[in-house]
């Protein structure tokens, strides 16, 4: 969290993380379960704080700050995969470092992790990709194995780098997308601890 952010409150710090992901006052409002005219309060209190008037003015402060990286500021970070496929699990990012940033051809990423499951499972799978386009509306951009043969309750730690070698279709937020995928298909939800959680663009 960059200095500036330390004197929101929690539930401004919040609304912020929402707004930059694109979440419209409504949305926060049912996502938070509190009622609009709340997220309004906290929001107004939030761009006083901050020194911003709108919306807008705080995308343009605020996204150059995090374009480039999303770090985890909550250790331990869970992912609790929510797509329960018939041939994995699926847990969906929209990153604001990809927002009016579109995922481009040649783009350089490295994904750095620490991380124990509470299944066993044979790969673990990270994939860019634009739910925009393509017959059955997903298409990837690029795809790859991180982990082979997960077992439960064990630690593991890597760093891969990926080159993209496709564009997204636009800046809109589901054509830039970060999946994780669990294969194969397991029974039970897999819930993925990460103690360390990076993605850098390079």
């Amino acid at each position: 969290m960059q200095t500036e952010q330390n004197i929101l409150t929690a539930r401004e710090k919040q609304i912020f993380d929402l707004l930059l992901e694109e979440f419209s006052a409504k949305d926060i409002a049912f996502k938070l379960k509190i009622k609009y005219k709340t997220v309004d309060f906290h929001r107004n209190n939030m761009y006083r704080k901050l020194g911003v008037k709108d919306i807008h003015s705080l995308k343009a402060k605020y996204r150059r700050i995090i374009s480039n990286s999303l770090a985890s500021e909550e250790i331990p970070f869970i992912i609790r995969s929510f797509y329960n496929l018939p041939w994995a699990w699926t847990y969906i990012m929209s990153f604001p470092m990809f927002f009016n940033n579109k995922i481009t051809r040649g783009d350089v990423y490295t994904f750095s992790y620490t991380f124990s499951s509470n299944v066993d499972f044979d790969l673990l799978e990270i994939s860019f990709s634009d739910l925009t386009v393509g017959k059955d509306g997903f298409t990837h951009l690029f795809q790859g194995a991180i982990n082979s043969s997960i077992k439960s309750d064990m630690i593991y730690s890597s760093s891969t780098t990926v080159i993209l070698d496709e564009s997204a279709s636009s800046t809109e937020p589901a054509a830039n997308r970060f999946l994780i995928d669990i294969k194969p298909h397991t029974i039970n939800q897999p819930i993925l601890t990460f103690s360390k959680f990076e993605l850098i663009k390079q």
